[in-house]
C-alpha cells in the first residue's frame, strides 16, 4: 500500500509530459504562403540560417536536411514560420550532406 502513491504519481507524469511538449513543436513548422505545410526546423544553423527537413509529402524530396536562411522566412501570427519561397525553390537547395545531392532540372 505504501508504494502505490509513488506509482500512481509516475504513471499520472506520464499522460501530462506529451501534453506539455506538443506546443513547441507546432513553433517549428513552415508553410508557403497558401498555407501549406513545407518543412520542419530540425535546429539553428551555425551560419544564422535554419536547418529545416522537407515535408515529402508537400514536396516529394527524400529524408534529408536542407539549410533555409534566416532571412527567407518570418514568423507567422498563427503560430509557425512562413516562407515565400515556391516549391520549385525549396527543391533547388542543397542539402546538409552531399550525398545525397541530385539535381531536379530546375
Amino acid at each position: 500500500m505504501k508504494h502505490l502513491f509513488p506509482v500512481i504519481t509516475f504513471i499520472s507524469g506520464l499522460f501530462l509530459m506529451p501534453a506539455v511538449a506538443q506546443p513547441d513543436s507546432s513553433e517549428s513548422i513552415i508553410y508557403d504562403h497558401s498555407g501549406n505545410e513545407v518543412g520542419v526546423i530540425q535546429r539553428q544553423a551555425a551560419g544564422g540560417g535554419y536547418i529545416v527537413l522537407p515535408t515529402q509529402g508537400t514536396l516529394g524530396l527524400g529524408y534529408y536536411d536542407i539549410v533555409i536562411p534566416a532571412d527567407l522566412m518570418r514568423r507567422r501570427p498563427s503560430g509557425g514560420w512562413e516562407t515565400a519561397l515556391t516549391h520549385e525553390q525549396l527543391a533547388s537547395f542543397r542539402p546538409t550532406d552531399d550525398r545525397f545531392w541530385q539535381s531536379s532540372g530546375f
